[in-house]
């Protein structure tokens, strides 16, 4: 009994000596949080050279039309408290703010609203994209040019996430992507840097949120290769949510909030013109400044950056980040900086360094050609903590190279693109003599799908008399997982051993994208399982002709074997879904002249 009395007071002594230390870390760290103050002198800016604007705007933020906490006015108070002059929200696979008409000016700061997608390879931001009913194509690189066809943007999102990170780096023409990403840099500090996070947010949020800041190194790395090939715009993305989830959607821990993360990081745009308060006007500026790289990022919580410039310039000739010029022996970069005494300017060339320098203003001759951009570094005795990171990162300016531009004009294949009667074919319709109760329509309970009335006869692609009509309308579920579906398609057993693609004519009343699904059995294990393959694809208001390969098919069931039998296919169905379409959507979809074919045959 002694010897367990003695171990019970050696653990409360313990526990109290435990609760005693956190106490005095909690007051130190709570001490040099409100201590803190970040460089003083932000409040005096600088004029900028050749009549530019400076705009600071927060890209990359989540609102209650996603997983977001706050609603967009709740938002938008943040933003102006925060002092940015635009937001460009982008809730996950939806445009609904939008389609609600939130977009437009909120007292002094402009709310844009993109998009968020989801893809196989991770996340991307659309900017600068109109509402449509249909989502964006699963794969990264369709979902690149589906933003292109709307004229956007596309940034890669978040690339190096714990959770959630880019995993595919062949892709073609976007944009840009984040080199700073919010929730990224406030996860990967740690959970020593975490706790002093949550301690010290209630005393100063700033000094919370900008202790977890660190240099970037694998997205400055990854930045600086791709730079090297053609331009490649950096922007930073606050990722804002406004909560900590702890018990599913919009309930949690309601920090970080909005207005501190928006204080914190911002995009700052350099533009020749003025936002005038004209939503169209405003818009425009702000895409086409991103869209050329003629911005930069900053921590704006250890001081305001604006007086920042960086250009290069051969005689009359000038150009600003994001710009290129030719390499001549009289190429000059220009840098100013508004920091206080002992900032430091870090000059980069294709990601190495390559001269340092305090000044306010310098110059530098350019004497090799590259990607050149700029980080400014604030004394030591301004950071929270003794890990340094830049106060500023800029967009390169490239020089003597011959640039590949990230546009892509995307254009719907033609017939001539496709041959029409390869040397083996197999017809599965053509709708000339096609009775009703062939083909089988399907759908959820929820949603609406005619079943009747499925041959048009109106006429058909390439003047037959004949197609398939397809008219459907998804339900709009209360439950935003409840799956939603409308289906048409055959169930016929085939042997596909001979076939290579399946080929097809169809059309819309308005532009949707939908799931070519096929079906056959997995014999894996003993025992018979049902196994779906599938690839979206667009539909347009007028004919076109359409080629699916069986090998670019991807699984779409868990569970199976996903080895594809083509000499066991079961049936195949064309599904419009919330997947891909927007819940509530309903139309119409023709289709002619399906078949499998093999285009060479050895």
């Amino acid at each position: 009994m002694r010897r367990a009395s003695i171990l019970r007071i050696c653990w409360r002594w313990a526990l109290l000596g435990f609760l005693l230390i956190l106490l005095v870390f909690t007051l130190y760290q709570s001490l040099v949080a409100y201590r803190y103050q970040g460089w003083s002198g932000k409040k005096i800016p600088i004029p900028l050279p050749d009549g530019y604007y400076d705009y600071s705007g927060i890209i990359h933020c989540h609102s209650v039309y996603s997983d977001g906490s706050g609603t967009v006015e709740d938002i938008m108070e943040a933003v102006n408290r925060a002092e940015a002059d635009f937001l460009i929200l982008t809730d996950h696979d939806e445009r609904l703010a939008l389609a609600d008409g939130k977009e437009g000016w909120y007292k002094r700061s402009l709310l844009l609203v993109g998009e968020e997608p989801s893809t196989q390879a991770g996340h991307l931001l659309g900017l600068g994209i109109p509402d449509a009913v249909w989502r964006f194509g699963p794969e990264p690189q369709e979902a690149i040019e589906d933003i292109k066809e709307l004229g956007g943007l596309a940034f890669i999102a978040h690339p190096y996430h714990p959770r959630n990170r880019w995993r595919d780096w062949t892709i073609r023409h976007h944009d840009g992507m984040e080199i700073l990403n919010g929730d990224t840099l406030w996860r990967m500090g740690g959970w020593y840097r975490l706790g002093v996070e949550l301690l010290t947010y209630p005393v100063n949020p700033f000094y919370s949120l900008l202790s977890a800041v660190h240099y970037p190194y694998r997205n400055i790395r990854k930045w600086d290769e791709l730079s090297q090939k053609r331009p490649v715009v950096g922007i930073a993305g606050s990722d804002a949510h406004g909560i900590i989830p702890l018990f599913g959607k919009g309930r949690g821990i309601k920090i970080p909030s909005y207005e501190a993360i928006f204080k914190v990081m911002k995009n700052h745009i350099l533009t020749p013109f003025k936002l005038t308060g004209s939503l169209q006007h405003d818009k425009e500026i702000i895409y086409d400044s991103l869209r050329q790289g003629h911005c930069y990022i900053s921590f704006d919580g250890l001081g305001d950056p604006r007086g920042f410039f960086f250009s290069a310039s051969i005689e009359e000739q000038k150009a600003i980040m994001g710009d290129s010029l030719p390499l001549t022996p009289r190429a000059t970069l220009f840098i100013q900086q508004n920091g206080p005494s002992g900032t430091e300017v870090l000059l980069f060339r294709d990601g190495k360094l390559i001269t340092r320098d305090k000044r306010t203003i310098f110059r530098y001759p350019v004497s090799r050609m590259g990607a050149y951009r700029v980080e400014v570094y604030l004394p030591q005795e301004f950071l929270p903590t003794r890990k340094r990171f830049p106060w500023i990162i800029s967009n390169p300016i490239y020089i003597g190279r011959q640039l590949i531009t990230s546009s892509l004009e995307i254009e719907s294949p033609s017939p001539s693109e496709i041959e029409p009667l390869p040397k083996r074919f197999l017809m599965v319709d053509d709708f000339e003599s096609m009775q009703e109760g062939e083909w089988t329509v399907e759908s959820d309970l929820a949603s609406y799908v005619d079943k009747k009335g499925l041959i048009d006869r109106t006429g058909g692609a390439q003047d037959s008399s004949a197609s398939l009509r397809f008219r459907f309308k998804l339900a709009s579920p209360k439950d935003a997982k409840a799956m939603v579906w409308c289906a048409i398609g055959e169930r016929r057993e085939r042997d596909l051993t001979e076939y290579d693609r399946i080929q097809f004519w169809v059309k819309s009343d308005r532009v949707y994208r939908i799931l070519f699904q096929l079906r056959e059995h997995d014999s894996s294990g003993g025992k018979e399982k049902l196994e779906a393959w599938g690839r979206t694809f667009k539909t347009y208001p007028h004919w076109e002709l359409r080629e699916i390969r069986l090998e670019d098919l991807y699984l779409l069931t868990e569970g199976t074997n996903g080895i594809m039998e083509p000499n066991r296919v079961k049936g195949f169905f064309f599904i419009v879904n919330q997947q891909n379409t927007r819940p509530g959507t309903e139309g119409t979809i023709w289709f002619d002249d399906i078949s499998f074919i093999k285009e060479r045959v050895e």
